[in-house]
């Protein structure tokens, strides 16, 4: 039997529902965290539109110049690392 409502796997509010994960599997989720999930996944949706034509044109032109290819590495790991140091900056 599945348990439809429990604790939200993601700020762990006892008010969380199963919802489907879009990944094949069920996560528990309250209102404010499938708000989230739905604003993350347009916004990832957004960034490949807008980033993904134009990184692949860059790496056409530069993808063979390995110091090119390192300076690409190094913009995309510093701005990981920034990420994971300051965590999601909600409406900047």
């Amino acid at each position: 039997m599945t348990v439809l409502t429990g604790e939200c796997d993601g700020c762990g509010s006892k008010d969380g529902v199963l919802i489907g994960t879009g990944k094949g599997g069920t996560d528990y989720h309250c209102a404010k965290c499938i708000q989230d999930l739905a604003l993350y996944d347009a916004a990832e949706q957004h960034m490949e539109l807008l980033l993904g034509e134009a990184l692949r044109a860059w790496v056409i032109a530069w993808g063979n110049n390995p110091q090119m290819m390192r300076l690409l590495g190094s913009i995309v790991g510093d701005a990981v690392a920034h990420m994971q140091q300051e965590g999601p900056q909600h409406g900047r």
